[in-house]
């Protein structure tokens, strides 16, 4: 790094107005920072990374930042900076890029520490919690959202309330109503156990951190929630269930907003009317309202404020829990961008690793246990490969290669390159199939497969003025003699049919398919000319009959001729 660099006005500028102020605004970064010093991830992770050590906060708005006792910064501090903070500057030009945008962007998340990725995996696990808790908190609507869901399920149909909620236990098979009665009773230990924890919490708070009981409070709290944090588990790895049910939940509550409008739009209504006739009209409206409420209370075994309490909470917990999810993907963005580098010219673009990558992790977060001990980075490592080489062995190529078939070619080429090496020539089939365990017939077969198809604009020749496709014959394609005797025996055949009547020709035409798309009956052609089948077969059998006279019947053999020779 240059002296020049390190002495970087607009570095300097940035630390200064930082730690004057205790946070820097993300728009004040990008607003003092030049165009060369934020094209690149390198340089912008060492910009941030220092302004963390010098703990400087970076936020969106003034009024997220609270004070945290920053200490006093020396010039040792801005000595640091400048040792720390690595730019190459770049053409100013790129940070059009897509590519470099994704990557400037990516580095104002900060790493997290294992420390971290367990209080986030926390978070998450709560928000979890809290949604299942609010569920087995109302066991009748429970019951009745996992008996349509199991409906809809057994069924094929989609998670409608409308079509789902008038059907009953019957409609049910054994098997289904097994599995519905041991969700609710999963359901509802979930719910027993949290309350157990909030009343755990509750004493807790009133006892000193190096109490005895609040110790024993402490692990008694940590066993209960690992129990909870398993049966949570065993519901979410079963398929789409707590999405289905939540959808479900946001139906009915919509039903009952829907009425509940309704009927405040009813009375409203009837305060502004004075007129009798007008105010019994409103009053039987009121009362029909409320008795599709009360019907709907009845059909779903719930109230509506019941409905209401248990999707707040819902939404709370699921605010909760992708709020976190949401922190952990943005924490290992770079992961992925580390996992892509080692795949670039597998026949995916860059970007393209990247979005497999990211679906990689995501489905890595949905999995994640931190009480197994794994650092989730580790964890994620291998979902991101997993994603990521699956996308190139599905999207790669043109024609798609199973996994299997893949991973048989890497280990092919990576057995020829070492014999390659060893021997100093290329290896016989005979030789690899040795060294694989394969037949040579099987190695023959995987060499066909890897080889990469050729573009039919690959340039031939010196001068490269001809394509390949040049030089490639069209067997679907006639040869130019057939195209010209074909041309020749048309042109013959209508030098004799004109010498008919124009009626003649055209129904002999359709009649053998002559110039016409196919062959037509006697019926269909009477219906073109709109006479009966035996006229059409009349006029054909003097058209044939005159196609016998001595001149032209020599055409026409001559013609037969030709095709036979």
């Amino acid at each position: 790094m240059t002296t020049e660099t390190q002495q970087h006005p607009a570095i300097r500028k940035l630390l200064h107005l930082g730690t004057s102020k205790g946070y820097l605004l993300s728009d004040e970064v990008f607003a003092i920072l030049p165009e060369e010093l934020l094209d690149t991830v390198t340089e912008l992770d060492g910009v941030y990374r220092q302004l963390r050590e010098l703990d400087i906060a970076l936020v969106d708005r003034p009024e997220k930042y609270q004070s945290r006792g920053l200490q006093e910064t020396t010039a040792e501090d801005f000595e640091s900076a400048n040792e720390t903070i690595e730019v190459i500057a770049p053409d100013p030009v790129a940070t059009q890029d897509p590519t470099r945008i994704y990557l400037r962007n990516m580095a104002a998340f900060p790493l997290l520490d294992r420390h971290g990725e367990i209080e986030i995996a926390r978070r998450i696990e709560r928000g979890e919690q809290q949604i299942f808790q609010s569920l087995g908190g109302s066991p009748d609507l429970l019951r009745k959202l996992l008996r349509m869901d199991a409906l809809a399920e057994e069924r094929g149909l989609a998670p409608d309330t409308a079509a789902l909620a008038e059907l009953n236990d019957q409609d049910l098979t054994s098997r289904s109503r097994k599995r519905v009665d041991s969700m609710v009773a999963v359901f509802e230990s979930i719910a027993a156990q949290g309350v157990e924890i909030d009343e755990l919490r509750s004493e807790q708070r009133v006892l000193q951190g190096d109490d005895e009981r609040y110790q024993v409070l402490e692990r008694q709290i940590d066993r209960t929630v690992g129990k909870v944090a398993k049966k949570v588990q065993t519901i979410s790895n079963n398929g789409e269930t707590r999405r289905r049910l939540v959808d479900l939940l946001e139906q009915i509550s919509r039903q009952f907003k829907a009425l509940e409008q309704s009927l405040r739009r009813a009375r409203k209504a009837l305060d502004r009317e004075s007129h009798g006739e007008m105010q019994a009209l409103q009053k039987r409206r009121i009362e029909r309202y409320r008795s599709e409420i009360r019907a709907l209370e009845k059909r779903f075994s719930c109230k509506r404020t019941v409905v209401s309490a248990t999707l707040k909470l819902v939404r709370v917990g699921e605010a909760e829990a992708e709020t976190a999810k949401q922190e952990l993907l943005l924490a290992n963005l770079r992961l992925v961008i580390s996992v892509a580098k080692k795949y670039t010219y597998r026949g995916l673009q860059f970007l393209d690793l990247i979005q497999e990558g990211n679906l990689g992790l995501m489905r890595a977060i949905e999995k994640f246990d931190y009480r197994r001990g794994f650092k989730f980075s580790t964890y994620a490592h291998w979902w991101i490969r997993q994603s990521i080489t699956r996308a190139i062995s599905d999207q790669s190529r043109t024609v798609r290669i199973p996994v299997h078939i893949i991973e048989s070619m890497n280990k092919l080429g990576q057995t020829s390159h070492s014999l390659r090496l060893e021997l100093g020539r290329e290896p016989t089939p005979e030789e690899l199939g040795q060294d694989l365990g394969l037949t040579p017939a099987k190695v023959r077969s995987l060499q066909r497969i890897a080889a990469q198809p050729i573009s039919l604009e690959t340039p031939i020749g010196s001068d490269e003025d001809r394509h390949l496709e040049d030089l490639l014959q069209d067997f679907e394609a006639p040869s130019p003699a057939e195209t010209a005797i074909e041309a020749d025996r048309r042109e013959k055949i209508s030098d004799v049919l004109r010498e008919l009547s124009p009626r003649e020709e055209r129904v002999l035409r359709m009649r053998f398919g002559l110039g016409v798309d196919d062959e037509h009956t006697l019926e269909e052609v009477g219906r073109t000319f709109d006479v009966t089948r035996e006229r059409i077969r009349q006029i054909e059998s003097s058209a044939i009959k005159k196609l016998r006279h001595a001149s032209r019947a020599r055409k026409l053999h001559l013609l037969i001729d030709d095709e036979g020779s």
